[in-house]
Order: structure tokens, then sequence, then C-alpha cells
């Protein structure tokens, strides 16, 4: 587990350097503030990656919320882990919508694990001992890592080939379809039209052809119309 610099970035180095991790890692933990959580957007980033099988478990962060308390008489506002509820609705509502993003992108749903909520502040606000790690989410973030363990596992062990195969079908493939192929079908694309031009316009190549060679045959004609002329006024 590596604290990357994360994609969106201001440097353009740490952008770069996290992708590096991500090409390195067989499984792929989606880090998503509950603010506003599940932006499925990010996941067109991680496509290449994804598109490699590797598992993926998207982790809410900042689960928690600002609540109204008395304390010592006064009313002030307190940090509390949102309800179960409250983070039942959000990991459905990010899994119901990365599930969709996934299809789109025409890739396995299978690969999304159910997310899972945490709140870091909390944890550490009550000491960190397991009832406030629990609170806080942990034990089921705990339990999400132990059950991707296996896909992360898997996908290392076929990761020679894996590596090899996209290597072919990004770069290589990849080439192909992203500069060969377009430009044999705007070639085959104009050569069809031009096929088409001919067939519709027979008449304007025959103009043209005849402006071209009419000028050579200039000079005969005018010692046949001398000729023709002269023939008028000779006797029988």
């Amino acid at each position: 587990m590596l604290d990357t610099p994360g994609l969106h970035s201001v440097t353009g180095q740490n952008a770069e350097l996290t992708k590096r991790f991500i090409e390195s890692a067989d499984g792929l933990l989606w880090l998503s503030s509950s603010a506003s959580p599940g932006q499925t957007q990010e996941l067109e980033e991680l496509s290449t990656e994804l598109r490699r099988g590797k598992p993926l478990l998207p982790v809410l962060t900042r689960s928690d919320v600002f609540e109204e308390d008395e304390v010592d008489g006064e009313i002030q506002k307190l940090l509390r882990n949102k309800t179960p509820d409250n983070r039942a609705l959000q990991e459905n509502d990010v899994c119901d919508r990365a599930s969709a993003k996934l299809e789109a992108m025409g890739l396995d749903a299978s690969i999304l694990a159910a997310p899972v909520s945490i709140s870091t502040h909390m944890a550490r606000t009550e000491g960190l001992t397991p009832q406030a790690l629990e609170e806080a989410g942990f034990e089921g973030l705990y339990a999400a890592l132990m059950d991707i363990i296996q896909p992360a596992l898997a996908y290392k062990q076929r990761k020679p080939a894996e590596v090899l195969l996209h290597h072919q079908e990004e770069n290589v493939l990849g080439s192909l379809y992203n500069t060969v192929l377009p430009q044999l079908s705007q070639l085959h694309e104009a050569l069809n039209a031009g096929q088409e031009a001919l067939l519709q316009a027979p008449d304007q190549i025959l103009k043209h052809l005849w402006r071209k060679i009419a000028p050579f045959f200039r000079p005969y004609w005018k010692n046949t119309l001398h000729l023709a002329t002269a023939r008028c006024f000779l006797p029988d």
C-alpha cells in the first residue's frame, strides 16, 4: 500500500510518478471523498490498468459530518462518524454508478469490489482503540483488503503474460488502430469519392480531353480546309 502524490496533483512530475506506481500495482484502491463520492470520470484515467483485470476497491474517505451538541452549556459543532445508514447509501450509490461507468467503458464490472467508508480523523480523535477503528470503518476496510488479496495475487501470477499481451494491444495494435487504420479508411473514402465522380462526369472528362488535344490538330485542319476550297473552283 503506497502513498502516491495523486493523479490530479498540480505538479506534473507527481502525476507521472503516480502513473508509474499504478503500472506496477496488482490491485487498485480508489480513494474518493465522501463529500463528493465516486467521481466516475476518474476511472477513465485508470482505464489502462482496469483493462488488465486488476481488482478495484473504492474507499470513501472523510466519512464524517459536523453535528451540533451542547458542551458546558454552549452549542458547539463536533465532528462525528456518519451513520451506518448514511454510509450504506453512499456506498451503494458509488457502486451503482461505478459499475455503470465500467460497463460503458467496455470493462468487466466484476473487478469492482464493494465500496467501504472510513474516517481517519475520527479514528485518531478517539484514540485508535478497537472500538474507534470499528466505528470509523477500518474493520470494514481491513475485511475488504483481505477480500481483494486473492484477485490481486491471481493477477500477479499472470502478470508477465498480461504485460506482454497488453503491450501488443496498447502499443503495437494500438498504433495500427490509431494511425494506420484511420489513414486507410480515409484513403478508401477518397477512392470511393473519386470513382463516384468519374461515373457522374464523363462529359466533363471528354471536354477537358478535347481541349487538351485539339490545338495539336489545328494545322492539319487549316490545310484540309484550303484543299477543300480549291477543289470547289477546279473543273471536273
